[in-house]
């Protein structure tokens, strides 16, 4: 998938949760529905938190990620190819995701707040991303704590992917 299209996804999949939460009751945003797990607004707060890193990196020199994380050395997966790395991994993992990823409780109040901000990190990696060249989305990788190391390009299909996870669990359970 080359910008344009990953850029008509991302947007796709950002406007649909958006939409969703939109159209979800405010005080249901931080209300528990199921024992342990976490509120509507807490899956939020994890896009956010998932959201950010991905664009401060994307905004360090390429000098930098290649000494950091080197290059990609194999060949490039697709989206769908993605998909199945994902589903298999989170199929597999028993343990909860690192703890910067782990988030706070969120209260019905913070709930607008927390969507502009979400908002504004989705415009802000396309706005980043655009800069970057095909060639070099392809050659830089950053990190995945449950898939390793990532083209920039499938950083970016993730973003997607994990976007759409989660409206999903909400949609289906909230």
């Amino acid at each position: 998938m080359e910008k344009p299209e990953i850029f008509k996804q991302l947007n796709i999949s950002f406007e649909k949760l958006i939409y969703w939460l939109d159209n979800h009751p405010q005080h249901k945003f931080s209300e528990v529905i199921i024992e342990g797990k976490w509120t509507a607004g807490q899956h939020i707060q994890h896009l956010l938190q998932s959201t950010k890193p991905v664009n401060t990196i994307m905004k360090m020199p390429k000098l930098f990620l290649r000494y950091k994380w080197g290059t990609c050395n194999r060949p490039e997966r697709t989206f769908d190819a993605l998909v199945n790395k994902y589903e298999t991994k989170l199929f597999k993992n028993t343990q909860p995701g690192p703890k910067r990823f782990q988030p706070p409780i969120v209260s019905a109040a913070q709930k607008s707040a927390i969507i502009e901000k979400l908002d504004s990190e989705r415009h802000k990696m396309i706005r980043i991303a655009s800069k970057w060249s095909e060639k070099a989305l392809s050659k830089y990788v950053i990190p995945h704590p449950l898939l390793g190391k990532l083209s920039v390009r499938e950083m970016l299909y993730f973003t997607i992917l994990h976007t759409d996870h989660h409206r999903l669990i909400l949609k289906k359970k909230y």
